[in-house]
């Protein structure tokens, strides 16, 4: 009953996310491999961290940072976006239902053609805005 109790309110998952966080960070304090990863690997991590945090992953977030041992500064997204090709110019309406967030880059990657005059890309930022409130 317990377990399902805290299963329930969110904190078993939680306490499983800082626990496995606190492992990699101890081997990464460990390991004699205490690098920045290279340029390329820094990009698509921020755009990794971009999409988790979008989405509301805090717990798989909270493992990928120390694991993939991205700094602690975000990337600025339009360095981001100018480095990719990405458009940042997609948004989704909030959970408010009025005011617009900016989608998180990779979402340009399933952009539609220009073709459609923008009305897909519009419903999919409705569909994604409200689910992101959720979490």
């Amino acid at each position: 009953v317990l377990r399902e109790t805290l299963e329930a309110k969110g904190t078993l998952p939680r306490l499983r996310a800082a626990i496995r966080r606190e492992v990699f960070t101890a081997l990464d304090e460990d390991s004699a491999k205490a690098s920045t990863p290279v340029r390329e690997n820094l990009i698509i991590n921020d755009l990794i961290r971009e999409y988790l945090a979008f989405n509301h992953y805090e717990h798989s977030l909270a493992v990928f940072l120390p694991e993939s041992g991205q700094p602690n500064d975000v990337v600025d997204r339009a360095y981001l976006a100018e480095q990719t090709g990405l458009s940042s110019q997609h948004a989704a309406v909030g959970a408010g239902g009025h005011e617009l967030v900016p989608l998180p880059l990779l979402y340009s990657l399933l952009a539609p053609s220009a073709a459609d005059g923008g009305r897909a890309a519009a419903e999919r930022a409705r569909e994604v805005g409200a689910g992101a409130g959720a979490g």
